[in-house]
């Protein structure tokens, strides 16, 4: 499975492209998210500069889009990224993860058959397994109240 996710769009949807390092805490969400799983994830953000960036921690590939005149911004890159995976195309593996219609419709004329799936879904699924997460790591008993459950048993046991 190959997963291309516009990045701003969805940390918009997460409330935190406000947030003066929204990138890196995204990113650390997205890695979180994907897990082990060996699937391919590009996150395609919006260029800062002239150059851009791409770095790869795993399977995932943080990709940051140089502002010049080919890469106006990330959805340029992700429609030239889903060219480019024709062989994933055509067996129904390659996933683009935004809202942006425009960007949508731009993907679809490249490849009819492209599976989108909207941020806003994407981002409900992050949310349940972060509040699930929190819910495992609340009902996880200290030391003390460790000893002091095996204290009352060992009393009712006695």
């Amino acid at each position: 499975m190959h997963y291309i996710i516009d990045a701003n769009n969805l940390a918009g949807k997460l409330n935190i492209l406000d947030k003066k390092d929204f990138d890196l805490e995204l990113i650390e969400i997205v890695r979180d998210f994907f897990g082990a799983k060996k699937h391919r994830v590009d996150l395609i953000f919006d260029g800062r500069d002239n150059m851009g960036d791409k770095r790869s921690e795993g399977n995932l590939n943080i990709i940051y889009t140089p502002r010049d005149s080919y890469y106006v911004g990330a959805d340029d890159k992700i429609v030239e990224m889903v060219n480019s995976d024709l062989e994933g195309l055509e067996h129904g593996h390659v996933f683009v993860i935004t809202d942006d219609l425009e960007l949508i419709e731009r993907v679809q004329k490249v490849a009819e058959k492209i599976q989108i799936i909207k941020v806003s879904d994407f981002a409900k699924s992050i949310l349940l397994k972060l509040e699930v997460e929190e819910l495992e790591i609340e009902e996880e008993l200290s030391e003390e109240e460790e000893d002091e459950i095996t204290k009352e048993l060992s009393n009712l046991w006695k």
